[in-house]
């Protein structure tokens, strides 16, 4: 064992072991996150929207209840995700104690503060960390849930396909939301192949905001 360490107290020893472990934990679970995994949940509950069940069929029944019901479970996926810290979670605690000892240890050491106050400057310092990542996590998921219910608000509109969408593929397609113009990727009903130039109408909408459309006539 190191002498720096030897010659620590055992409550600098301790702040020492939650700083390490912490931030060690801290800095996986933020790379897996930027990777992209542990957030199995989301993909099976947004596997779930895709399929639709039997929505296809009974797209034009009750399609504003559906929309809005759509809206609120889309959200519930958001909130429920692994990427959202909460307090008692793996990312919450990690950054907690990650700031308890560094924090702890630098008050004592470099402020001369007893182990008592380097203890408790800690356990403040690692609470408002938590507190202030919790909002910041907070705030970047209510811009994604946000722009998710816009898109849902496609649901049921028309449009034209921009990009032919092939037999059972992806395409892209020129709908209106929120009052703008925009375009999506989109897939067919049922599968089929639908030209550039054809209309079409909106019959589901999925967490990601993948479009599934069928094609009208024109009237």
């Amino acid at each position: 064992m190191p002498d720096f360490i030897v010659s620590m107290s055992l409550i600098e020893q301790l702040l020492l072991t939650s700083a390490l472990s912490g931030t060690l934990v801290f800095a996986l679970r933020a790379l897996m996150m930027f990777m992209g995994f542990g957030n199995h949940e989301t993909e099976d509950s947004s596997d779930h929207l895709l399929d639709g069940g039997d929505m296809g069929a009974d797209a034009d029944v009750g399609a504003d209840v559906s929309a809005d019901t759509d809206t609120h479970e889309l959200v519930s996926i958001s909130e429920n995700c692994d990427y959202c810290l909460k307090p008692l979670s793996a990312q919450g605690l990690s950054a907690f104690f990650m700031m308890l000892g560094w924090v702890g240890l630098s008050l004592i050491n470099d402020f001369g503060l007893s182990p008592l106050f380097g203890v408790l400057g800690g356990i403040l310092a690692g609470s408002f960390t938590v507190f202030l990542l919790v909002k910041i996590y907070r705030f970047f998921i209510g811009m994604q849930s946000d722009g998710t219910m816009r898109v849902q608000q496609a649901f049921g509109s028309t449009g034209t396909v921009y990009l032919r969408i092939p037999k059972d593929g992806k395409g892209q397609v020129t709908v209106e939301i929120d009052g703008r113009l925009c375009t999506r990727d989109a897939i067919s009903e049922d599968g089929s192949e639908i030209k550039t130039g054809e209309k079409i109408e909106v019959v589901w909408v999925d967490s990601e905001g993948l479009l599934k459309v069928k094609p009208v006539a024109e009237k």
